[in-house]
């Protein structure tokens, strides 16, 4: 039978095959089998018992995968990716990563209307939670779309690149 449970440990862990008791409880499926399977493709997964497709699907579309700020510092150097701050229009005023589109909760899936499904997004805030709902969203609507983890918190305290001023 098929253990959501471990399914969302092995998905919190960061792919690295933790699961309860140290194994994997679906008959025929291995920990690194599942990692592969969700790593490769989350939205085509094809691992689920007869009676939890569905539930499986479901859940891992509600997984944000997130980007460590070293990671996206390279990525902006590389390509060309979208980056959204979901803080408020002051806070992103007083500093904000390069590029960034201010983008608040408030009224945010109707602007996602102008954005492309074609770039790569990662999404930031100061609040975690923030962040994972906007870019959640993001993935609910067939974008390409990260959480950038530790926000801009991280971000600074690395002292990687900041502008300040209002959204061009």
């Amino acid at each position: 039978m098929f253990n959501k449970l471990i399914v969302k440990v092995v998905l919190i862990q960061g792919l690295c095959g933790i699961a309860l008791n140290g194994r994997c409880e679906t008959p025929g499926v291995s920990c690194g089998d599942l990692n592969r399977n969700i790593a490769g493709q989350g939205a085509k997964m094809s691992v689920a018992d007869s009676r939890g497709a569905d539930d499986l699907k479901k859940n891992l579309a509600m997984v944000v995968a997130a980007i460590s700020p070293a990671r996206m510092l390279k990525l902006m150097a590389d390509k060309a990716i979208g980056i959204i701050d979901t803080r408020s229009e002051k806070e992103f005023e007083i500093a904000h990563l390069p590029g960034a589109k201010n983008i608040q909760l408030e009224g945010f899936g109707a602007a996602l209307a102008g954005l492309s499904k074609d770039t790569e997004w990662v999404v930031y805030d100061k609040q975690p939670e923030n962040a994972k709902a906007a870019a959640r969203q993001m993935a609910e609507k067939g974008f390409n779309a990260k959480e950038l983890s530790g926000g801009i918190q991280v971000w600074s305290a690395r002292k990687y690149p900041l502008e300040t001023g209002a959204a061009k």
